[in-house]
C-alpha cells in the first residue's frame, strides 16, 4: 500500500463518524509556545501540547504543513473542542 499523507489526510476529510481512540491524519497549521495546532477536517482546529511533538533534546520535531497522525481522546470536551494527542 503506497498512500500518501495526502492521500490519507484527504480520506479522513470525507469520514463523518469519528470516535474516541481512533487514530486520524492531521495537518500541522500553526506552531506556538505551548502548543500545536491541527486541522483534522474537525469544526475547528484541535490544540495538541508541543511537548508531545519534542525529541529527547527538547526540539519540536515538527513544521507548519507537516501531515502527523494524531488520536481523538475526546470528540467534545464541553467547551466546543475536540481533544487529540500524539
Amino acid at each position: 500500500m503506497s498512500e500518501s499523507f495526502a492521500d490519507l489526510f484527504e480520506e479522513s476529510l470525507k469520514r463523518s463518524e469519528m470516535r474516541s481512540g481512533e487514530v486520524i491524519t492531521a495537518e500541522v497549521v500553526r506552531i506556538e509556545h505551548n502548543f500545536v495546532v491541527v486541522n483534522a477536517g474537525l469544526k475547528s482546529e484541535a490544540y495538541v501540547p508541543v511537548e508531545e511533538f519534542k525529541n529527547d533534546q527538547g526540539e519540536v520535531e515538527v513544521s507548519v504543513g507537516d501531515f502527523v497522525s494524531v488520536a481523538i481522546d475526546a470528540i467534545e470536551n464541553g467547551y466546543g473542542d475536540t481533544i487529540l494527542s500524539r
